[in-house]
C-alpha cells in the first residue's frame, strides 16, 4: 500500500502543465490499443457519415496499413477514392476510454493521406469527445504529409482522470478534387505514464 501511494504521489507531482506531445517510454503502460486487425469497426466505435456520401465513409480497409493487415479508412471502398461528386464528410468516434488520475497521458497513430494538402481543403481534426463536450486537439496542416505514412503523437494530459471518446472527423469542404485515395488510420495506441 506505501508503494502505491508513493507512485501515486509522485505521478501527481510529475504530470506536465504544457500542451507539448510526448512519446511513451520504456515504464508506458498501454490504455487502449486499435489496430483495426478484426476487419470489423472495434466494438463501441460510431461511424456518421453524410447524407450524401455514395458509400463514401469511414470503414475498416487492407488497401494500405502502417501494419499488419487492414486499417481505418476514409473513403469508398469500392472505387478506392472519396468522390461522391458533392461535398463529402464523416466521422468515426471511439467508445468511452478511461484515463487514470494522477498521471500524463497521451495517443499515438500512424497517418497516411492522399487528399488535397493544406489545411482549408479535406480536412482532417481529431477531437476529444468529453460528455458533451467536444475539443479539437490535432488538425491536418498545410505540413501534413501526403501520400506517405507519418506518427502522429497528440498530448492527452489534461484528460487525467476523465473518461474521453476519440472522434477522427474529414470534411472534404468542397465537391472538388477528390479523387485521392484519401486518409487512412492505422496503429492507434492511448498510454499513460508518471
Amino acid at each position: 500500500m506505501q508503494n502505491r501511494r508513493q507512485l501515486l504521489r509522485r505521478c501527481r507531482l510529475r504530470v506536465p502543465t504544457s500542451s507539448t506531445a510526448w512519446s511513451p517510454g520504456a515504464t508506458s503502460a498501454t490504455v487502449a490499443t486499435f489496430d483495426f486487425e478484426g476487419n470489423v469497426l472495434p466494438t463501441g466505435w460510431t461511424v456518421t457519415a453524410s447524407a450524401i456520401s455514395e458509400g463514401v465513409t469511414w470503414s475498416i480497409f487492407d488497401k494500405r496499413v502502417s501494419g499488419g493487415t487492414y486499417s481505418l479508412y476514409y473513403g469508398n471502398v469500392a472505387t478506392n477514392d472519396y468522390d461522391s461528386s458533392l461535398a463529402n464528410d464523416g466521422s468515426v468516434k471511439s467508445a468511452d476510454i478511461t484515463l487514470a488520475a494522477g498521471k500524463k497521458a497521451g495517443l499515438r497513430f500512424w497517418l497516411y493521406m492522399d487528399t488535397e494538402s493544406g489545411a482549408s481543403y479535406d480536412t482532417l481534426d481529431l477531437n476529444i469527445v468529453e460528455g458533451t463536450s467536444s475539443t479539437n486537439v490535432w488538425s491536418k496542416s498545410s505540413s501534413t504529409k501526403q501520400e506517405e505514412w507519418q506518427e502522429i503523437v497528440v498530448d492527452l494530459s489534461t484528460y487525467a482522470g476523465k473518461t474521453i471518446k476519440i472522434d477522427f472527423a474529414f470534411d472534404t469542404t468542397d465537391s472538388f478534387s477528390n479523387t485521392g485515395e484519401g486518409v487512412y488510420i492505422d496503429d492507434l495506441v492511448i498510454y499513460d505514464d508518471c
